[in-house]
């Protein structure tokens, strides 16, 4: 199914990548593309005059090179040949007479891997107890509202008891359980980034609920 949310087709139009999800005919050879998006993969966003150069790329297209390379390869520059060959398939370019085009791979497009931070607390935590420090080695963004994660604990809360989550010792969001209940809700106002070598911490609250005891949960991020 063609969708511009999946960048499916996708077009180069002068450098730029757009996707489009309709195509209407409007003249002879003119098209009103909608819902367009452009500059596709951090490619520049141009003016584009007519006759300029213009690919599409279906889902399927047996005619593109495709090549998985490992995220070590961002910031390195190669150099591929491009051979021509005739309408038969036949007649390839001999390789010593073509110069090689060179790209940066900026590692744009990439699917983002999960990425967690789970931990578990024995027994009820003592008033503002840190159960939690953990400390990144590689970036991790965590989206608004820490969607995808989750809490619980053995037994419940008497009364609400919420717990602060902190980056580098500012408060980000909250982990809290509501009275009676055994599974967190989680806050958080907008998606916050981790770089490496900062720290994630835990607290429980000033006032704690003694009855809440052993407690576990898994905090959701990508890489």
């Amino acid at each position: 199914m063609y969708s511009a949310v999946r960048l499916l087709p996708s077009c180069l139009c002068d450098g730029e990548l757009i996707a489009y999800q309709t195509a209407t005919l409007t003249a002879a050879h003119q098209y009103d593309l909608t819902y367009l998006r452009r500059g596709v993969y951090g490619t520049p966003i141009g003016a584009h005059a007519a006759g300029g150069s213009f690919a599409r790329f279906g889902p399927n297209d047996p005619s593109l090179f495709k090549y998985v390379y490992p995220a070590s390869f961002i910031g390195q520059t190669i150099h591929v040949k491009l051979p021509a060959f005739n309408i038969f398939g036949q007649s390839l370019q001999g390789l010593a007479g073509l110069t090689p085009t060179s790209y940066s791979l900026t590692g744009d497009g990439a699917i983002a891997g999960p990425a967690y931070v789970s931990g578990s607390w024995s027994g009820s935590p003592a008033a503002s107890q840190i159960i939690e420090r953990y400390i990144f080695a590689t970036p991790v963004n965590f989206p608004a509202g820490l969607a995808g994660s989750y809490g619980g604990a053995a037994t419940a809360a008497t009364s609400t008891a919420t717990f602060s989550i902190q980056r580098n010792g500012t408060a980000i969001g909250t982990m809290t359980f509501a009275a009676a209940a055994t599974t967190a809700s989680f806050i958080m106002t907008s998606a916050t980034s981790f770089a490496a070598g900062d720290v994630l911490t835990i607290t429980a609250p000033a006032t704690p609920d003694a009855t809440l005891a052993n407690l576990a949960w898994t905090l959701s991020g990508t890489l």
